[in-house]
């Protein structure tokens, strides 16, 4: 099960996407850890039957609003290409188990695709 996800773009991938970084396979109400100024893990980062998907806090990694929800199909290998789809969204659905989308990835409805490179496992 995969971990943690870090996404680094520069800048919002064609107009999604534009919050924090990165996603834990944790639910924000069950946090893996916390910070000091209320930052939280979170996102749900779960791998459904060959399918990495997450939801993305705005900025603070509060998982109290969010900007996205994502979903990769896995890439095998460093090098392999994929694209990578986003849907703007300000809520993120529970998981069916409550705690990562390993239980089911949510349905993006028309989301925006961009083109991604693996460079690192």
């Amino acid at each position: 099960m995969p971990s943690y996800v870090f996404l680094s773009a520069g800048e919002p991938l064609n107009g999604c996407g534009n919050g924090a970084p990165n996603a834990w396979n944790a639910s924000p109400d069950n946090p893996i850890a916390t910070g000091p100024n209320g930052e939280k893990t979170g996102g749900y980062l779960g791998l459904d039957n060959g399918l990495l998907c997450w939801a993305q806090s705005t900025m603070g990694s509060t998982f109290d609003t969010y900007a996205a929800l994502f979903a990769l199909t896995r890439l095998g290998a460093d090098g392999a290409q994929g694209a990578l789809s986003c849907q703007p969204s300000s809520t993120a659905p529970k998981p069916t188990d409550g705690t990562t989308y390993s239980s089911g990835c949510p349905r993006l409805s028309n989301p925006v695709q961009t083109p991604i490179t693996l460079v690192a496992q």
